[in-house]
């Protein structure tokens, strides 16, 4: 299940491209409000009432609550959830992070390098470790457990040098970095699925009487640790009581979470934000963002989009989420995770 996480609009302004190189004088200022492109504004609009939508459950709800959502009754809860599972888990970061490449790609564009003054490239990565420094004051002194700010300004940071690449290429980088997402989905897949069989292997030594390898050892302890995990509710009934403690409760309680979402997160959750990011860009450059296409084209898009994105998100969210509460059964039941659909919704559905 997607971790719930909030963002904040981003430093970097979605700013239109106009006729001939900007004054000089205006180069590290934001643009003016006349030059703005609005579409652009509205989607990151829309973007953000979505993940904010995404993160109420998170505001009201401890996350072991969630598993008790999700095995019923199929009630106004379990239906509200697992809609919005499917319409926007995954869809409107996805959404945010197609804008914030294609406004790297508009904020390179419209500035010029100033003789004694910044370059762009100073101008950028300025403001990408402003953000940085935004999202670790936003985890550590905040105290937001969802933090995502700190991974766009570290990933903005990685988008810089392929800024000037053609469209195309910038789409078959989002694609490459999807393929890495994709294949860490299935290698953690794999990891469990090799426990489950050690352990089933190590029940039939055991049954013959013999003694068992280190290998078997530890993959039985693997498999039973995950096999018998659930949330823990007076593990969950003492922690909610400790956020309700004053801020030294409360910080202390929450440093080790945020601490390891922003550093194995990063490892993990880099690719994630990547792969829309260069799409974004990609799109950005063939016009979809600034309405040059035709408007056939669009309505295309959408069916497609959404004829896709909405059965895709609804095999995850009852063949993936809701299914791997029965784990014996999920990791039985598949050589492929459907995990690796994921991204498959998500862009589908952010394009459409």
């Amino acid at each position: 299940m997607e971790t719930n996480i909030t963002a904040t609009p981003v430093v970097i302004a979605a700013e239109n491209v106009v006729a001939g190189p900007p004054a000089q004088k205006d180069a590290a200022k934001p643009v003016a409000a006349k030059d703005r492109i609005q579409t652009i504004d509205m989607i990151r609009g829309i973007a953000l009432c979505g993940i904010l939508l995404m993160n109420i459950p998170g505001f009201g709800l401890h996350w072991s609550q969630f598993f008790a959502i999700l095995q019923g009754p199929h009630n106004v809860d379990y239906h509200t959830f697992t809609t919005i599972e499917i319409f926007f888990s995954g869809t409107m970061r996805g959404l945010f992070s197609m804008l914030f490449g294609a406004g790297m790609v508009l904020f390179t564009q419209n500035k010029k390098d100033i003789i004694g003054g910044p370059t762009v490239a100073e101008l950028y990565y300025r403001r990408l470790l402003l953000l940085v420094g935004f999202g670790l004051f936003n985890a550590y002194i905040l105290l937001w457990p969802g933090d995502i700010l700190f991974f766009y300004g570290l990933g903005g940071m990685i988008l810089y040098p392929f800024r000037k690449l053609a469209a195309k290429w910038l789409l078959v980088l989002g694609l490459v970095c999807i393929g890495i997402g994709v294949l860490k989905y299935q290698l953690q897949f794999n990891e469990m699925k090799g426990n489950r069989t050690t352990y089933l292997e190590a029940l039939k030594t055991e049954k013959e009487g013999k003694k068992l390898t280190p290998e078997q050892e530890s993959g039985k302890a693997a498999w039973l640790e995950r096999q018998n995990w659930k949330p823990d509710a007076d593990r969950a009934k003492e922690e909610v009581q400790k956020r309700q403690g004053d801020y030294g409760t409360v910080w202390t309680l929450l440093l080790g979470n945020n601490a390891g979402s922003e550093t194995w997160g990063t490892y993990h959750g880099i690719w994630d934000i990547l792969c829309m990011m260069f799409i974004g860009m990609g799109l950005f450059a063939l016009g979809f963002f600034t309405n040059k296409w035709a408007t056939s084209t669009y309505v295309m898009g959408l069916l497609i989009g959404y004829g896709m994105g909405i059965p895709v998100g609804w095999l995850l969210v009852n063949k993936g989420i809701i299914a791997s509460l029965d784990i014996t059964t999920y990791v039985d039941s598949y050589r492929m995770t459907p995990e690796v659909l994921y991204d498959v919704k998500r862009v589908t559905l952010s394009v459409g």
